[in-house]
């Protein structure tokens, strides 16, 4: 079993002005059931009105878990995915079902789910037919309305200083669409994607020049590439920010806005944050130009301030 997981959730309205400080409608619960173990941090899809589904994993033994939840923290029962395994995401198709991405050593996997959490067919090999000789991980999902869903992740090649990042549509249907390579890296890219409201889709990674010596990092950047609705990645690789900051995380969050554009935030510990970590933020248009600059998201400049998430309503 794994750790307990802690989450408050809550509902807004749509105000005229966003609140400075979001409302809780809920003390907070407990996802997973187990006090004593160590857990990593979870990733939640909303699913039927008035619910969630939450995946996490336990850091120990390799075993991915997930539920799904209502507001109120009524749970159904815990449920553990195949072992061993590491969790890949969860997202919500749009009546409420979900899909469920995991990763069982070397191999990419998901299965879709009905709203009350049960499995709706076999599960989805996604990185079928890979080549020999490579090792694909630190995969995510990302799942449009339609019930399609976008999986990307590393694929490192034995013996060779770059790693590929790779991206592979899944139809509603389960039928797998051709893997594309969106972009090159050194050292593990922890890639994510979101659906843009054009059917396409944008891909962003943690992008290094140089490998880590040894137990200290290299600098890290942030690259992306869109995805055309046809699935195949349009113009270049485009680089947020260049590698500088020798960091093994930088937090990187994504989302695509209702006007196509998208936005991506980070933290960071050089300029222009101010003291310890802050959490900064760039927006795209639909095209994937930059909007304005570089925004820093914390009011509260002391401490450490990392791990920003991002959501459109």
């Amino acid at each position: 079993m794994i750790g307990t997981a802690l989450l408050a959730a809550s509902v807004l309205a749509a105000p005229a002005k966003a609140p400075a400080v979001p409302k809780p409608e809920t003390a907070v619960f407990a996802v997973s059931e187990c006090a004593g173990c160590r857990e990593a941090p979870a990733l939640v899809a909303g699913g039927a009105p008035g619910t969630f589904t939450v995946q996490w994993e336990a850091l120990t033994d390799f075993q991915a878990f997930f539920r799904t939840l209502d507001l109120s923290g009524d749970a159904r029962a815990e449920q553990q995915v195949e072992a061993p395994s590491k969790a890949a995401g969860v997202g919500t198709t749009g009546n409420g079902s979900f899909v469920l991405g995991w990763e069982h050593p070397g191999e990419i996997y998901a299965r879709r789910f009905d709203v009350s959490g049960n499995p709706m067919g076999d599960r989805i090999h996604v990185n079928a037919g890979h080549p020999g000789g490579v090792d694909d991980d630190d995969a995510s999902i990302a799942v449009r309305a339609d019930g399609m869903f976008l999986a990307v992740w590393d694929r490192f090649h034995i013996g060779a200083a770059q790693a590929d990042l790779v991206a592979r549509r899944v139809e509603a249907s389960g039928g797998l669409q051709p893997e594309v390579v969106l972009g090159q890296t050194v050292s593990r890219a922890f890639p994510i994607a979101c659906f843009t409201t054009s059917g396409g889709a944008v891909a962003a990674w943690t992008h290094r020049n140089e490998p880590p010596a040894g137990e200290n990092p290299s600098p890290a950047g942030i690259a992306l590439r869109r995805i055309g609705p046809d699935g195949v990645p349009v113009g270049n690789v485009l680089e947020v920010i260049a590698p500088r900051e020798a960091a093994w995380d930088l937090g990187l969050a994504l989302a695509c806005a209702p006007d196509g554009g998208f936005v991506v935030a980070w933290h960071t510990r050089v300029s222009p944050a101010k003291s310890g970590a802050d959490i900064m933020l760039q927006r795209f248009n639909a095209a994937g130009a930059k909007v304005g600059g570089l925004l820093r998201v914390n009011a509260t400049v002391a401490g450490e301030q990392t791990g920003p998430a991002l959501l459109f309503e």
